[in-house]
C-alpha cells in the first residue's frame, strides 16, 4: 500500500454506500411520519409548555396530525372557555380526560350558565378520569347521582362545597372512584358561607362518604365536613387522608378519626387558622389546635402501616407527639394559615407556633422515634446556623431536614452544607447536602 493512499475502512465504505440508497428510498422525515411514542413526547412538551396553543396549528396541517393531536388538545377542558350556554360536541367526548366546571368566573366575577345537557353528559363521557366542580350554589342531588354513574371516573374534586340542598335516597355507585376531594375553601380563602344548614349538610356528606368509603384510596376533606359518624365508616382501602381548613365541630381527636383505616399510610391534619383583618393588624398570637388526646393510644394501633404524617398548628405540649407510630420515618410540622385579607385581597401575616424558643421543647419529644429520617418544619423566626445545629444534635439519626416556607413566604435563603461555614456545624445530618431556609416576620 502506498504511503499516500489512506487505509480503507470496510465498515465506513459500506455505510457510505448504504446511506445514499437509504436517503433515496426513505421519504423526508416529518411529524406525521414519526413513531407514535416520539410524537407523543413532542405533543406532551408542547401542551405542558404552551398550554396546547401550538397543537391547534399542528392539527390543521394534515389528517394524520389531526388524529394524533386531538387527544392532547381536548384531554383537559374548562366550561368557562366555552361559548355561553353551549355544550361540547359529542364527537369530542371520547377525548375528555379531565373536566373543570364552575358557575362563576374569578376575573370579572361573572356568573356562568351551565346547561343541563353539560351536567348530564358527564356520566357518559367514556374517557373521563377526573372531574372538578366549583359551585357557589348547592350541589343538586340529581347531579351527584348522574356523576356517580360514570364507569371511568377515578378522581372527583368538589371545591367551595355546599351540600345542604335536597338529597335523594338513590344509590351512588361510583364504580371506579378512588380519590375524593371535598373542600369548603375557594379561590379567596377558607371561610365558607354563613347561611349553610349544618345538620342537612352533615346528612348529605355522611351519605356520600358511606357510599364510597369502601373503595376510596385517597380522601381530602375539610374538617368542618366531618361529623361524629365519620369514625364509624369503614375505610378498607384508604391509603391517604388529608384533613384541611377547619377542625370538626364537635371536635374529634385524630386517633378517633382514623380508627377504621387499617391500611392508611399517609396522614395530613392541617387545620387552617382563619385570620381577620383586625387580628392581623394587632399581631394576635392565635391558639393552636389540640390534635391528640390523653388516652395513650398510638396512631399505629389503628393504622399499622402509617409512615408519613403532616401536622399543622399544634403546640409543643400537644399529646399527639406521644401518639405517633414508634417507627415513624417522616414527620412534617406545618403552620397553614389563610393567606388572604377578604377586604383588601392581599396576603397577611400570622404568628406561627414554632420558632427558636418553642422548637427546643419539641425536639426532645421526638428523640425516641429512632427511625425518623425526615423532618420538615414551618418556622416563624429567622433561621440561623445555631438552630440547624440544635436540630442535628437533638436528632442525630436524621438524614434530611428542611425548614420549608409556610403560606406567607417573606425571605428565602438556600445554604449548602458543603460550604465552609456550615460543614462542621451540620455534620450530624448524614448524607444531606442542601437545606432550604425561610424566615417569617
Amino acid at each position: 500500500m502506498s504511503e499516500t493512499t489512506p487505509p480503507t475502512n470496510p465498515t465506513a465504505a459500506r455505510y457510505s454506500g448504504s446511506r445514499s440508497s437509504w436517503l433515496a428510498a426513505s421519504p423526508s422525515p416529518s411529524l406525521a411520519t414519526l413513531p407514535d411514542d416520539v410524537l407523543g413526547l413532542i405533543l406532551q412538551i408542547l401542551r405542558d409548555e404552551w398550554l396546547g396553543e401550538y397543537l391547534l396549528a399542528l392539527s390543521s396541517t394534515c389528517r394524520a396530525l389531526r388524529c394524533q393531536t386531538m387527544p392532547w388538545i381536548f384531554r383537559e377542558v374548562y366550561n368557562w372557555e366555552a361559548s355561553r350556554g353551549t355544550v361540547w360536541p359529542v364527537s369530542l367526548w371520547p377525548y375528555f380526560k379531565t373536566v373543570h366546571i364552575r358557575d362563576r368566573t374569578t376575573r370579572n366575577l361573572r356568573n356562568l350558565e351551565i346547561p343541563a345537557e353539560t351536567l348530564n353528559s358527564l356520566s357518559i363521557m367514556p374517557s373521563l378520569v377526573k372531574l372538578t366542580l366549583r359551585l357557589e350554589s348547592c350541589i343538586p342531588s340529581d347531579l351527584l347521582h348522574a356523576i356517580s354513574l360514570s364507569r371511568s371516573l377515578l378522581c372527583f374534586e368538589i371545591h367551595q362545597a355546599r351540600f345542604d340542598g335536597e338529597f335523594s335516597s338513590s344509590p351512588l355507585p361510583f364504580p371506579a372512584l378512588e380519590t375524593l376531594v371535598m373542600s369548603t375553601a375557594g379561590f379567596w380563602g377558607v371561610v365558607g358561607q354563613d347561611d349553610v344548614d349544618r345538620p342537612k349538610q352533615a346528612f348529605v356528606v355522611d351519605s356520600l362518604l358511606k357510599a364510597v368509603g369502601d373503595r376510596l384510596t385517597e380522601l381530602r376533606i375539610s374538617g368542618d365536613l366531618i361529623s361524629t359518624t365519620f369514625p364509624s365508616t369503614r375505610w378498607s382501602r384508604l391509603r391517604k387522608l388529608a384533613i384541611t381548613e377547619h377542625s370538626p365541630a364537635p371536635y374529634i381527636h385524630v386517633c378517633d378519626i382514623v380508627s377504621n383505616m387499617p391500611v392508611l399510610r399517609h396522614l395530613e391534619v392541617l387545620y387552617t387558622l382563619d385570620i381577620t383583618s383586625e387580628d392581623a393588624r394587632r399581631r394576635t398570637i392565635f391558639p393552636s389546635f389540640h390534635l391528640g388526646d390523653e388516652s395513650g393510644r398510638a396512631l399505629s394501633d389503628s393504622c399499622p402501616l402509617l409512615s408519613v404524617i403532616s401536622l399543622g398548628n399544634l403546640l409543643p405540649s400537644d399529646p399527639i407527639f406521644a401518639q405517633l407510630p414508634p417507627r415513624l420515618p417522616s414527620l412534617d410540622l406545618r403552620a397553614p394559615v389563610d393567606p388572604y385579607d377578604y377586604i383588601k385581597g392581599f396576603p397577611r401575616h400570622a404568628s406561627l407556633p414554632f420558632n427558636e424558643h418553642t422548637l427546643p421543647c419539641v425536639l426532645p419529644r421526638l428523640r425516641h422515634y429512632q427511625d425518623l429520617n425526615e423532618l420538615c418544619l414551618d418556622l416563624e423566626s429567622f433561621v440561623h446556623a445555631a438552630l440547624i445545629q440544635h436540630i442535628g444534635l437533638a436528632l442525630p439519626g436524621i438524614e434530611s431536614s428542611g425548614v420549608w416556607p409556610s403560606s406567607i413566604p417573606m425571605y428565602e435563603l438556600s445554604i449548602s452544607f458543603q460550604s465552609s461555614g456550615l460543614q462542621c456545624i451540620c455534620a450530624s445530618f448524614l448524607g444531606y447536602t442542601t437545606v432550604r431556609l425561610t424566615s417569617f416576620f
